[in-house]
């Protein structure tokens, strides 16, 4: 390391010139770290640091917004199906479904099943409906999601719907055949 001042070769880390007094710029002082052993070290971390995004995720604030995105996520049921009425698995029974027709299909041995359904906390009432083999309207029943109990027969209706209902309003209809 030379001093700018008198161009005297000084040594390594000195903050003045040993020679003529004048203070060594930082610049100075970090260039000459940078050609060390521990400065070229220091450069690759630094590299690899970056190749990492470990600035970015170490961040106090990008850390915040990804804690309040999660949060955000799960209050609003995104992460999962937490917000839609759906028919529930069990062991009595299979269930396939059809996107094309929009359409839910019950497979079991069993000539009379117990129905698991889920329903999200914000419905008030459930509406099961069953319908002839010519689409009129033959049975109907409604419950409140505390008390949904939908006893189906294989057979005795040509295709149901469940309506969950918010408000007198419809909000949601699953449509089966079993």
């Amino acid at each position: 390391m030379n001093c700018k001042s008198c161009n005297k070769k000084i040594p390594y880390g000195a903050e003045y010139c040993i020679y003529c007094g004048e203070k060594i710029p930082q610049d100075v002082l970090d260039d000459a770290y940078n050609k060390t052993f521990w400065g070229k070290i220091q450069w690759v971390l630094d590299k690899l640091e970056t190749i990492s995004l470990k600035k970015i995720t170490d961040n106090v604030i990008f850390k915040t917004v990804m804690m309040l995105l999660a949060v955000a996520l799960m209050f609003l049921g995104i992460s999962g199906d937490a917000r839609n009425m759906h028919l529930a698995e069990n062991d009595v029974y299979d269930i396939s479904y059809n996107a094309g027709t929009g359409e839910y299909y019950i497979l079991s041995e069993e000539d009379v099943i117990g129905l698991g359904i889920y329903v999200p906390k914000n419905i008030d009432e459930i509406r099961f409906s069953g319908y002839s083999y010519e689409n009129e309207l033959v049975h109907t029943e409604t419950t409140t999601p505390e008390e949904c109990q939908i006893i189906v027969e294989k057979g005795k209706f040509s295709y149901m719907t469940i309506e969950a209902i918010r408000k007198d309003k419809v909000t949601e209809t699953i449509r089966f055949l079993y």
